[in-house]
């Protein structure tokens, strides 16, 4: 059995959005506001910038970040979420 890595993504209405799972909680907020809200995030953009948009954008839909764990069996398979 493959061990999981641990990660985050953002949950919403349509539930866990593959393309926003990331490393990190700030990873999974910018995934989302690129997928979901088509923003561009700059590399410079601070934690505090980030959460503001998220506040802003995520105020008006029903969604949270959540930690989850990450299964995978190569890198050329896409990962399972539990």
């Amino acid at each position: 059995m493959v061990k999981p890595k641990t990660g985050w993504a953002v949950l919403d209405r349509d539930g866990i959005n593959v393309a926003t799972v990331g490393d990190t909680r700030r990873a999974a907020l910018v995934n989302w506001l690129c997928v979901k809200n088509g923003f561009m995030m700059l590399q410079h953009a601070t934690d505090e910038q980030i959460e503001a948009m998220w506040a802003k954008k995520s105020g008006t839909a029903i969604c949270t970040t959540v930690e989850i764990n990450i299964y995978g069996q190569s890198k050329n398979q896409k990962p399972e979420i539990k």
